[in-house]
């Protein structure tokens, strides 16, 4: 039996899926699908002044080929600043962020190896209808809803690897969870005592 063999991709400037995730667009140019799983290519543009809390990847290494503008980019304790042509290699496991250093958006090419970031891109970003009009900054429930999801795609926040902090994260959360529950309930209960109260006033409804 002959296996299936990846197929040669074209796409052309500006052409891909692409994803707001904070304040990076994310366009894919790769993905596992293309790839058979070996990389994803997806190119970032961040907004000035602006980048992801520090995280581990457990599951890819990354490497970010700098297209415009400067990047700060921050590997467990060192930083340091990469401009137009720099490469940067960041390995899985590995404590890491980057942030547009500059007060104009900054792109990069970013693979990794291998490929699914994607699936949590797709899955916790929001689709890029359009480009040029990024979303307001997540607020505190979209941030918890991005760690969680981030968690199931074997990416985790830095800050968390403390297990008090992981402690004081997981009881903000189950409060949240709570805070959720206790609204949708007094909703279904207002919207129950009323869809009664209906039925009690117009016997044809009954």
């Amino acid at each position: 039996m002959v296996e299936a063999q990846p197929r040669p991709i074209h796409l052309p400037p500006g052409e891909g899926k692409a994803f707001w995730l904070a304040a990076d667009l994310h366009t894919f140019k790769a993905v596992g699908e293309d790839t058979d799983g070996a990389f994803t290519l997806v190119e970032i543009t961040a907004a000035p002044h602006s980048g992801p809390p520090t995280h581990v990847h457990h599951r890819e290494d990354e490497t970010y080929y700098i297209l415009d503008g400067e990047f700060e980019f921050l590997d467990e304790d060192r930083a340091f600043t990469a401009g137009v042509g720099s490469c940067v290699y960041l390995p899985r496991g590995r404590p890491h962020a980057h942030k547009n250093a500059g007060g104009t958006p900054a792109r990069a090419l970013v693979l990794t190896t291998p490929a699914g970031i994607e699936k949590f891109i797709e899955e916790a970003g929001e689709p890029a209808t359009d480009p040029s009009s990024p979303p307001p900054p997540p607020g505190p429930v979209e941030f918890v809803r991005i760690i969680i999801i981030a968690r199931k795609h074997g990416v985790g926040l830095a800050v968390l690897q403390n297990r008090l902090l992981r402690a004081l994260f997981l009881t903000l959360s189950g409060l949240l969870a709570v805070a959720v529950l206790v609204v949708v309930y007094n909703r279904l209960r207002r919207s129950t005592d009323a869809d009664f109260a209906f039925r009690r006033w117009v016997p044809w409804a009954r």
